[in-house]
């Protein structure tokens, strides 16, 4: 065969490198086809490479030395690659090793299939996937055994074998089971391959003074203008992932090729878009260089190989969903002209999310923004066992606020509801538009340029000036000289753009119109619109169903249209995964006079206090500094509101006086005046009861950082707040307030037990207990990292400033009697540091309080993904380097507790419904009807395949779809515990929280991590006094080391300096 038969198979045959070594074409039949594919694929690559940050998943760095598996697959009817006239460097191979194939028609409803030949997918018949667990006694765990050599740390699912029968003695009795549906689709594989070739892409600009690399180049829209034209005749087998990597099935260059690079020269370039797009600084030449990464196996034994093959498994298959939305899912039959438009694309794409760019589903929120509709979509492998995992994917309905596109004049008569002339004179008024601008794209109406605005200046068109050719002109001026334009609102003030690091560029605000597809950060949604917000994304089980459907069928990710998967040989099932699930009883919640127990189906929906009932501590109040700030209310109107709060203490137990409040008025904006009172109530006052005008008032954060610095207990509350608890009605609100007043103060609200109903026979209260809670602290880690950078920041490749902060609470006694603090680590790091630094303080108070230390270290983690379960699992080591310093505590002795860590993922996307709903009636329909109760519970089928994981819905739903929680239990020393007693643990602690009377979605003291963690936040945006207009992340003041100082000894600084060591309930 010659070789230039062969390079019709690849894309692009104008000049072909193979190792730097040039081996030109000759003219041939096969050279304009391959070329007229070249455009293709470069209109297709330069396109991808324009989409935002947002929209690429990770990317593999280049690798000099490319491994791959081996395999003795024989070889397919593609063409081999030729063998030229001179050396090419070749990798060889690690060895080879056998390869099998297995039917991998659905894994997860363990079906066995005999056939091995591939049929086309529109020809198989497409049903549900019900998926059944066989259940003889009770409810089944089916584990794969553990290695010899296993020591702990790493999670294998093994079979347990409790000593006693289910619903025997020892057990847990289930109240009921419940057949749910899960919002996944399986991916059937029996016509897929069994591997797919990895390529990792670099494309370079080579101009007229320099070369630069165009995959890492300035990206303005998030557009993908055409579909690949590949390297065989079925276009479609080759995917995309918006980075540097391509999936191939068919591609000849293989790991002997080395490089590969094509060259085409910028006269070639035949698409307008590519051309306008790569053509800025002079280009002359393209080279896109082409390298074989390796083989992805995505069925078979070879896939199941370990958690890395998997996740790289789901990242294809991730890429390959996404496909047929990153190009707009054109059909055959469109025409050029909406290919070379982008007409035909109809998504705007942040990472995994897809939100629609027609309107025809948005909801306008005021202020210049608008809802849009969409959903995430994720690809990862479940089931029982690592032998029958299968590729799921998985959808959830997102709802997410986003800027009207329109003039910047119309935008400012929005948020203003004045006209701009008239609401710009205010410096309130400008200081919010200015802050509602900052890093918005838009574009100008003269030049159609996009740009970043930075923020707006002092000066209008007639006073700014700046130095031309011609001499100093005012913007006024120019835009009349330049652009023949006369300015209609020429003292309007100007938008300013940032021109390096200390120049600017000014731009009247009539000629910019706010560009479409931009979301709105949290921090610019508040008040009412945060409300509105709200309201829009909430959806009872049956809608979101409906929605996801939509979603499905418009994004063409089950249908027949969808070419991408049909040429994989990959398929979606029609219907969502349905299996059964169980329902946990919850617990007896526990007070000094009384317990309540559960319903007898299992679920506590809520309980209320009778008058009766006494806190199961309750605190003694001593004196208190009632602080009314900016005159809320009037100093008997304070007293009354202390006076009733008393009294309703006292119902419960408290030992509090009304006369031991003394009310204080302070000014609005704190003031050496507030320090001062502050600092006079140390020693003096239990407490400072704050008041405000409202609820979200801006001193409340430095109230808290107050409380920090002097020590001294706060509890904010709003006027109306304080008016509720005064007046007969305001029962529940005294309620919730008297919950916070008691925790505060050092007293416990309620605690748990296992309840009486929930225990098979022969099993009392006392041994169960004692097996759940006794010995254990349980330990809450939750990482709050700095908000997401503006658009401006990532472009410009900003680092992040804002540090993590980790909220760490633990327990030091009952299960729901927790102390905690805060400290701060190295920005966007997913691992907890300086475990080490501050772990020992959790030992000392539980010690010091129980005369002892733990046997056991229950610890939930928060923050972390499915790719990082390995280093969490490390941090389980570092609280043991910790607990070998205890030996003074322990007698003398080693200290060596068994330490679980369970990793809780709040965001993971699942979300589980009853597979039947009650038929809508006349009414207004309840959330509670449609959704799964509180305690229901899947530990199977939609699991992860190695490790022992269960999905959770602890909290009741009284609004929309309540989202489950996924538990995973990724450390444990032996013996190990059933997962049964896991899931029974965690739904009790999730009814531990002190300040309310509903189950919550996370235990307790990963719900109190939570609030520290934010608290942590909140303190270190008051230390460096954050800009109030707005500012972006690169413009916060910068807390810097000092000289000699190392990074641990600066958050170690800091953290000490912020951190609260108030040992009660503070947080609360």
């Amino acid at each position: 065969m010659h070789y230039v038969a062969c390079l019709s198979q690849f894309p692009y045959n104008r000049d072909l490198y193979f190792s730097d070594k040039i081996c030109t074409a000759p003219g041939s039949q096969h050279q304009s086809n391959g070329v007229s594919a070249a455009m293709d694929l470069l209109d297709n690559i330069t396109s991808m490479m324009t989409s935002t940050g947002n929209d690429r998943f990770g990317k593999p760095k280049p690798k000099k030395e490319v491994k791959t598996e081996p395999t003795d697959v024989p070889p397919t009817t593609t063409p081999a690659a030729p063998t030229s006239s001179f050396r090419i460097p070749k990798k060889k191979p690690a060895g080879d090793q056998p390869s099998s194939t297995i039917s991998s028609a659905s894994p997860l409803s363990r079906a066995d299939s005999s056939s091995s030949s591939r049929s086309d997918p529109r020809d198989r018949p497409r049903g549900s996937y019900r998926m059944e667990v066989d259940d003889k006694s009770g409810v089944r765990e089916v584990f794969k055994t553990e290695p010899r050599d296993y020591d702990g740390g790493r999670q294998f699912k093994q079979e347990y074998k409790p000593s006693f029968g289910a619903g025997t003695s020892g057990e847990f009795v289930i109240p009921r089971k419940m057949d749910i549906e899960m919002n996944g689709l399986q991916l059937d594989l029996s016509a897929a391959p069994e591997s797919v070739q990895r390529y990792h892409i670099n494309i370079t600009k080579i101009m007229r003074n320099k070369e630069k690399d165009a995959t890492k180049g300035a990206r303005e829209e998030q557009l993908v203008k055409s579909h690949p034209e590949a390297f065989g005749e079925d276009r479609h087998r080759h995917v995309y992932d918006l980075g540097n990597t391509f999936y191939s099935v068919g591609c000849t260059i293989t790991q002997e090729h080395g490089d590969v690079i094509f060259k085409i020269p910028a006269e070639e370039i035949k698409s307008e878009f590519s051309r306008k797009f790569l053509s800025k600084g002079g280009l002359k030449d393209l080279l896109i260089t082409v390298q074989y990464t390796g083989e992805v196996f995505i069925k078979g034994p070879k896939q199941n190989i370990d958690d890395g093959t998997r996740r790289e498994a789901a990242r294809f298959f991730d890429v390959l969903t996404s496909q047929i939305l990153f190009h707009g899912g054109f059909r055959d039959g469109d025409s050029l002209h909406a290919i070379e438009n982008n007409d035909f694309s109809d998504h705007h794409i942040f990472g995994n999310k897809f939100f629609e760019k027609h309107c025809e589903h948005d909801v306008k929120l005021g202020e210049g923004k608008c809802v849009k509709s969409g959903f995430e979509k994720n690809v990862r492998f479940l089931g029982d066992t690592e032998e029958c995992a299968a590729p799921v994917l998985q959808i959830d309905t997102k709802k997410s606020p986003f800027y009207s596109e329109q003039n910047v004049l119309d935008f400012i008569r929005e948020i203003t509801g004045r006209h701009p002339s008239e609401a710009l004179k205010e410096k309130s008024m400008k200081r919010k538009v200015a802050k509602e601008l900052r890093d918005l794209v838009v574009t100008t109406t003269h030049t159609g340029r996009n740009l970043y605005v930075h923020g707006i200046s002092e000066n209008d068109a007639t006073n700014q000036f700046f130095d031309t050719n011609e001499g100093e002109m005012s913007v006024q001026q120019y835009f009349y000289h330049q652009y023949h334009m006369e300015l209609k609102y020429p003292k309007l003030p100007l938008a300013t753009e940032r021109k390096g690091s200390s120049g600017f560029s000014f731009y009247p605000l009539e000629v910019l119109m706010i560009e479409r597809g931009q979301r709105v950060d949290n921090r610019k949604l508040a008040g009412q619109l945060t409300d509105r917000m709200i309201q829009q994304a909430r959806m009872l089980p049956h809608e979101m169903r409906e929605h996801n459907r939509r979603q499905l069928e418009e994004g063409r990710l089950t249908n027949d249209e969808n070419v991408y998967l049909h040429a994989f040989g990959v398929q979606a099932a029609d219907n969502f995964i349905t299996c059964e699930a169980k329902v946990l009883s919850a617990p007896e919640i526990k007070y000094k006079t009384d317990s309540l127990q559960p319903d007898r189906s299992g679920p506590m929906i809520s309980w209320r206090l009778n008058p009766r009932i006494q806190f199961q501590r309750p605190a003694t109040v001593n004196s208190v500094s009632v602080a009314v700030f900016d005159r809320a209310m009037s100093d008997q109107q304070a007293l009354e509101f202390f006076q009733a709060l008393a009294r309703a203490g006292r119902a419960r137990g408290m030992s509090v006086q009304d006369t031991c409040a003394k009310v204080v008025q302070l000014p609005s904006e704190v003031d050496e005046i507030t320090e001062e009172h502050f600092r006079s109530c140390v020693n003096k006052v239990s407490m400072i009861l704050c008041i405000t005008r409202i609820k979200k008032d801006d001193v409340h954060d430095t109230i808290k950082m107050l409380e920090a610095k002097h020590g001294i207990l706060t509890q904010h509350v709003s006027k109306d707040t304080a008016f509720a608890c005064m007046k007969g009605g305001g029962g529940k609100t005294l309620e919730n307030v008297l919950l916070k007043f008691n925790a505060k103060n050092g007293g416990l609200n309620h605690t748990l037990s296992a309840p009486r109903q929930a225990l098979g026979g022969g099993t009392t209260q006392k041994d169960m207990n004692g097996r759940l809670f006794n010995g254990k602290m349980f330990v809450g880690f939750e990482l709050s990292h700095a908000a997401a950078q503006s658009l401006y920041d990532r472009q410009n490749a900003t680092a992040v400033k804002e540090p993590t902060v980790v909220g760490f609470s633990y327990s030091v006694g009952e299960p729901t009697d927790y102390c905690g603090f805060w400290w701060y680590q190295q920005p966007r790091l997913h691992r907890v540091q300086y475990i080490t630094l501050h772990f020992e303080r959790a030992f000392v108070s539980y010690h010091k309080k129980n005369k002892r230390l733990p046997t056991e270290v229950f610890v939930y983690r928060s923050g972390t993904s499915e790719g990082e379960f390995s280093e969490v699992a490390e941090e389980a080591n570092e609280i043991r380097v910790v607990a070998e310093k205890m030996r003074d505590l322990n007698s003398g002795r080693t200290y060596r507790p068994k330490i679980t860590v369970i990793v809780a993922q709040t965001n993971s996307n699942y979300r589980i419904m009853p597979a039947s709903m009650p038929p809508p009636t006349g009414g207004r329909p309840r959330a509670q009807d449609f959704n799964v109760p509180s305690g229901t519970c899947a530990d199977s089928v939609i699991v992860h395949p190695r490790y022992r994981e269960f999905i959770l819905t602890s909290q009741q739903a009284n609004i929309g779809t309540s989202r489950p929680t996924r538990y995973t239990i990724v450390s444990e020393d032996k013996p190990q515990m059933s997962v049964d007693d896991a899931e029974h643990i965690t739904h009790f602690l999730c009814h531990g929280h002190q300040q309310s009377t509903l189950p919550t979605h996370i235990p307790a003291v990963l719900y109190a991590a939570e609030n520290l963690a934010k608290r942590g936040r909140a303190a270190w945006k008051s230390k460096i006094n954050e800009n109030s207009d707005g500012a972006s992340s690169s413009a916060s003041h910068r807390i810097s080391l000092r000289e000699g100082e190392t990074a641990e000894d600066f958050y170690s600084r800091i953290s000490q300096e912020l951190m609260n060591s108030l040992p009660n309930h503070y947080f609360a």
